[in-house]
């Protein structure tokens, strides 16, 4: 997962990106995504604090129902494989 997040963090035009997997603890992730101007993230937990502290969400869902496990929030673009 590390590498892609460094290859998308490459690919990207606008800088700077701040590619942070790994690298925190579950408190500082919540803080971090609160300060955060947009979230980019796949269908897990993070996707949800970014939600609840209403940062703007760009989500990514594989084979997963992205209706039911989407985060609940109306500033949302969502990304289905299924």
């Amino acid at each position: 997962d590390l590498a892609c997040v460094d290859e998308i963090a490459r690919g990207c035009q606008t800088k700077p990106i701040t590619g942070l997997a790994g690298k925190t603890r579950f408190p500082e992730l919540g803080a971090l995504i609160d300060h955060a101007v947009l979230f980019i993230g796949v269908d897990s937990a993070p996707g949800h604090i970014a939600a609840a502290v209403k940062t703007p969400v760009i989500s990514l869902f594989g084979a997963t129902d992205h209706v039911f496990w989407r985060p609940w929030t109306e500033n949302i673009i969502q990304f289905w494989a299924g």
